[in-house]
C-alpha cells in the first residue's frame, strides 16, 4: 500500500537521512550535487563534499528476518499474565519462525500504508562544490 519504490534511486549529505526517489540514479546524483550546492559554507570548509547515493526499496525488506521469534517471546512475557504462572513455555521448529516471520511481514505490506523506505546498495562520492554550476 504504497508508492513503488522498486528501482528508484535516493541520495544522502550525512549518510544518515536519504531524500527522493528518482527514476535514475543519474537524477540523484545531479539532485545531491544541487544540494551541496545550496547549502551555505565558508572558505575554512573543503571544497570536496562526500555524498551517497542509495536505491530505494521498501522498508519491509529491511525487516530481519527473525521476527516471527520476536513475536513468540512477546507472547511468552504476556502470557503469564493472561494464564498464571510464572513458566510459559511456548516452543516452535525454526523453520516456522521463519515462516512465521514470512506471514507477518506479508501481512503488514499487504495491509498497512507505509510511507517510508529502506535503502539498499549504497554508495559513497565525492563531489567538488560549485562544478555543475553554469
Amino acid at each position: 500500500m504504497t508508492t513503488s519504490l522498486e528501482n528508484k534511486w535516493c541520495y544522502s549529505t550525512d549518510e544518515e537521512c536519504y531524500t527522493g526517489h528518482f527514476d535514475t540514479e543519474s537524477e540523484a546524483h545531479g539532485a545531491a550535487q544541487t544540494a551541496i550546492d545550496d547549502e551555505p559554507y565558508s572558505a575554512d570548509d573543503s571544497i570536496v563534499q562526500d555524498y551517497w547515493i542509495a536505491r530505494c526499496v521498501h522498508p519491509l525488506d529491511m525487516i530481519k528476518q527473525d521476527i516471527g521469534g520476536d513475536v513468540l517471546e512477546l507472547l511468552i512475557e504476556h502470557m503469564p499474565y493472561e494464564v498464571g504462572g510464572d513458566d510459559v513455555p511456548i516452543d516452535m521448529a525454526t523453520e516456522d519462525k521463519v515462516e512465521l516471520s514470512k506471514l507477518i511481514i506479508d501481512y503488514v505490506r499487504k495491509h498497512a500504508i507505509v510511507q517510508q523506505y529502506g535503502v539498499k546498495d549504497t554508495g559513497k562520492h565525492q563531489y567538488v562544490i560549485g562544478s555543475n554550476a553554469e
